[in-house]
């Protein structure tokens, strides 16, 4: 399978993690001395292990341990002929369970606040309605909060940055 961009095949590869139940994040790169991105490594937000802190034994309430180990990645490499991005390396295999689909799109990797959403978003705050009123709105005219591809955080995020 090639793709025209690593964008492109970050968000094929999301797309397919969605349709799945889990999360991607971008892992490991490598780039030429023209700094063109020649590989790329996607994995499940779950690879890899937390590293051991030195503060632990004086830690109250350690938060859990999310990290699995999982095995799940594609990784594209650039061929240069052709000037797009193939798949060279490609695993399915998770070691935690997955995500039901009623509750993926909270997901880091499929968390988006869209165009028309920011648009509602920037409505309402000019208007002056408070932002937990309108995500409440916003709840309300999506048939329920859970409906929202966003969290209060990411909406709190969005209007900082205006």
């Amino acid at each position: 399978m090639e793709f025209d961009s690593e964008i492109v095949a970050y968000d094929f590869y999301n797309e397919y993690a969605h349709s799945e139940g889990f999360s991607i994040r971008r892992a490991s790169y490598a780039a030429d001395k023209q700094r063109v991105l020649t590989s790329r490594t996607f994995v499940c937000c779950k690879e890899g292990l937390r590293k051991a802190d030195k503060r632990d034994d004086l830690t109250r309430n350690p938060r859990r341990e999310t990290m699995t180990s999982c095995g799940a990645i594609m990784g594209i490499k650039l061929v240069k002929r052709t000037g797009k991005y193939s798949v060279y390396r490609f695993s399915e295999e998770h070691n935690h369970p997955l995500i039901n689909q009623e509750y993926v799109h909270f997901m880091p990797s499929h968390r988006k606040i869209t165009s028309s959403d920011e648009a509602f978003l920037d409505l309402t705050a000019n208007s002056g309605l408070s932002p937990k009123s309108a995500f409440e709105l916003m709840g309300e005219q999506a048939c329920g909060r859970e409906s929202i591809r966003f969290s209060k955080v990411d909406q709190k995020n969005y209007l900082r940055t205006k």
